[in-house]
């Protein structure tokens, strides 16, 4: 499958709940990417509980200022030599 070398980068922003279901759905379906990073510039309250479930589920996690496009950018300084980035 395509996932195998492919890196997911998440930006996202006081949305704690809808990352724990996205990260759920992501194991349950049993996408394997290569590398699932989650780029967060949410409030702290937020910040926490992503943190939890990146570790619990072994992902990357960053804390960064708020904008889609720097969170995007960020992410791409921070994966590995893959063939595909989404």
């Amino acid at each position: 499958m395509f996932t195998k070398n492919t890196s997911l980068i998440i930006p996202t922003k006081n949305r704690s709940d809808q990352i724990k279901e996205l990260i759920n759905k992501l194991f349950f379906l049993k996408l394997e990417f290569s590398e699932i990073i989650i780029v967060d510039s949410s409030n702290i309250n937020h910040s926490e509980k992503n943190k939890e479930q990146c570790q619990k589920y072994n992902l990357s996690y960053y804390h960064t200022k708020a904008s889609t496009s720097y969170q995007r950018n960020f992410g791409l300084t921070k994966i590995k030599l893959n063939n595909f980035v989404m």
